[in-house]
């Protein structure tokens, strides 16, 4: 999701997979030094199934998914402060990742939110993300796309 993709040969061997035609690597896509266009280039290539929970809301589809990621560098990602991977674990069917994210809140004050992130692996690499955090990470992390999410 926001951070940690790359951690683990098996996801950069996923990743690249999935983005064959893209030149930018999980840990470029964390800079902000990503231009434009190869971000452009990585979201082509987004699946696109979302869930969140326990807010029992999310999206699907190639183009929700790439408005999702247009609103997350535009909108999400200058707010965030920093972030810590507490845990990491790889299966056969998708990778699971803790964080502790910290970022401005709608109030502009700092919030940590602790967040669990399954990545979904598909037969041409990641096919989706299913996120357990609260409604107030959501709220921050969808952004505009907030009044749009579909019940699951």
């Amino acid at each position: 999701m926001i951070a940690a993709w790359g951690r683990l040969p098996e996801v950069d061997r996923l990743w690249h997979s999935a983005n064959r035609n893209c030149s930018l690597s999980p840990d470029a896509m964390r800079s902000s030094k990503a231009t434009a266009t190869s971000r452009a280039c990585w979201r082509r290539s987004i699946p696109g199934v979302y869930r969140f929970y326990p807010l029992g809301r999310g999206f699907s589809g190639t183009a929700n998914a790439r408005r999702f990621y247009e609103i997350f560098f535009t909108e999400v990602r200058p707010r965030v402060l920093g972030y810590s991977v507490l845990g990491e674990w790889l299966g056969d069917t998708g990778l699971a990742q803790e964080y502790a994210i910290t970022a401005r809140a709608s109030d502009e004050r700092p919030a940590t939110y602790r967040v669990l992130s399954i990545l979904t692996f598909g037969e041409r690499g990641l096919s989706g993300e299913c996120l357990y955090a609260s409604d107030a990470f959501f709220r921050l992390l969808a952004g505009s796309m907030w009044s749009e999410l579909q019940p699951l």
